[in-house]
């Protein structure tokens, strides 16, 4: 494969992205005593929603098993509740916490300043274009 087919392969150049930044990714979350999936997980909660744990298994692409255990440090942080569905008691939900919102957006905040190193190349308005097509690719527009 040469350069240019390399640089059409637009995943692998996604998952390049992501290893560049996961030291910092690992350094942010172990300064609040989390994984980089329950930090993950945080951020994936809305204020004010309330996200089943099956759905946030989804978002997060892994086990119900795994969520357990996340969402368990979570509450044990008491960044989330967790509670019945009062629609099926099988069903629990979970959602932000006061404190929980606070984290995250302290978090979000730190990850929008984050250096990471790959992006260095790029102008603040390169970076904006990016975002703005990644929130497109993502279905994260408004």
């Amino acid at each position: 494969m040469d350069r240019m087919e390399i640089q059409r392969n637009i995943p692998w150049l996604v998952w390049q992205l992501f290893f560049s930044a996961k030291p910092e990714l690992y350094t942010l979350s172990e300064g609040y005593d989390l994984t980089i999936l329950q930090m993950f997980a945080l951020c994936l909660l809305e204020p004010d929603d309330e996200v089943p744990m099956n759905s946030l298994s989804g978002m997060l692409h892994c086990d119900a098993s795994n969520v357990t255990g996340i969402v368990d440090k979570l509450v044990s942080l008491s960044l989330v509740n967790r509670q019945e569905s009062t629609k099926d008691r099988r069903i629990k939900i979970i959602n932000l916490t006061p404190e929980g919102l606070v984290l995250r957006d302290e978090v979000m905040e730190k990850m929008r300043v984050m250096r990471v190193p790959d992006l260095g190349a790029l102008s603040t308005q390169e970076k904006e274009t990016l975002g703005v097509l990644l929130s497109k690719v993502l279905s994260l527009e408004p």
